[in-house]
């Protein structure tokens, strides 16, 4: 655009203009949407996982049920043990859930460096483009008037 406006091609620099705003406005569209679409991949993973250990629970529950029946002290330790098992993957797959979570965020912000380093740039550039693009309008209608 800065070249566009130097070889004093306004339209040029305009349309260019235009296509690099609709451009950054498809490149956070197509953010918004990576970012739904990990939080219904995550929320499918979280189900999945949900839905394994109910499974497992209600097995050993049923078996606990049938152990305490037999009143078998070694076979109620060891169905204890299975359900302190399912417990602890329950917590480990908690964790993975809220690391993988934590990952996502950090992973779609944005140094503050490079924004700043950006911004600087733009404010350097800017005013001077601003300045040309308002002589050109007035310039092109103070011609049509």
């Amino acid at each position: 655009m800065k070249k566009a406006i130097e070889k004093k091609n306004f339209d040029g620099a305009r349309i260019y203009a235009q296509n690099a705003i609709r451009k950054k406005t498809e490149q956070l569209n197509y953010l918004k949407l990576a970012s739904r679409l990990d939080a219904v991949v995550s929320r499918l993973d979280t189900q999945a996982k949900m839905n394994m250990v109910n499974k497992n629970m209600a097995g050993i529950v049923k078996t606990l049920d049938k152990v305490i029946k037999t009143n078998n002290p070694e076979a109620i330790v060891n169905t204890m043990e299975q359900f302190a098992r399912q417990m602890e993957d329950l917590d480990v797959t908690q964790s993975e859930i809220v690391d993988k979570s934590m990952g996502n965020v950090t992973s779609l912000t944005t140094p503050e460096g490079e924004v700043g380093n950006a911004s600087l740039v733009l404010w350097d550039v800017l005013p001077c483009l601003a300045i040309q693009l308002r002589i050109h309008s007035t310039a092109v209608s103070i011609r049509s008037n």
